[in-house]
């Protein structure tokens, strides 16, 4: 979605590339106000900043790339990211697509199940690129409904590392599985 070009209005990228108030006179965009860190996942309440509004992704916020006053964060920017990488098929037909590649997501120990107002934000962007990547479509989602501590789909949890060998065999054997077919 937004990966055509950085804006010119954004010379050090987007949240200013600026990660402490050291760098920056007025705070840093990471901590002040919370710009650039998004711990919602409410679909209206994702950020677009593409240059035509009727190519941004449906129940999204149309804005102008403004870096002084920016509410899209590295949120919106992965989940772009994944689109750009993986949407096949999307409910708004000027959106751009991506390809047709298989998406699989492993959320690693307790950090990714941290809850920020009731959103678990960590485990829901793995899920998103594992549903994403399992065949194209943003809204058919086999893990909607699941606990985020439980594997479906394409989208594993691991507690530990040591749970980590039984996940990239299956995630091999499904591999091998799409490629022979």
């Amino acid at each position: 979605a937004t990966t055509e070009v950085i804006p010119a209005g954004f010379p050090n990228g987007f949240c200013t590339g600026y990660l402490t108030s050291d760098d920056y006179a007025n705070d840093s965009f990471w901590s002040y106000q919370g710009w650039c860190m998004d711990k919602t996942i409410a679909p209206d309440e994702r950020v677009c900043i593409d240059i035509d509004a009727d190519t941004c992704p449906p129940d999204s916020n149309h804005e102008v790339a403004n870096p002084n006053d920016n509410h899209y964060s590295v949120y919106d920017w992965t989940l772009d990211m994944i689109d750009e990488a993986a949407l096949t098929h999307s409910e708004n037909a000027h959106e751009p697509r991506g390809n047709d590649i298989a998406i699989y997501s492993i959320g690693l120990g307790s950090d990714v199940l941290v809850t920020f107002g009731g959103n678990k934000p960590g485990a829901a962007l793995l899920r998103y690129a594992a549903a994403v990547g399992d065949d194209g479509d943003r809204t058919t989602d086999p893990c909607d409904g699941i606990d985020a501590d439980q594997n479906c789909g394409q989208y594993y949890y691991a507690p530990n590392g040591a749970a980590l060998a039984g996940i990239f065999d299956d995630i091999a054997g499904r591999i091998y599985t799409r490629i022979s077919q």
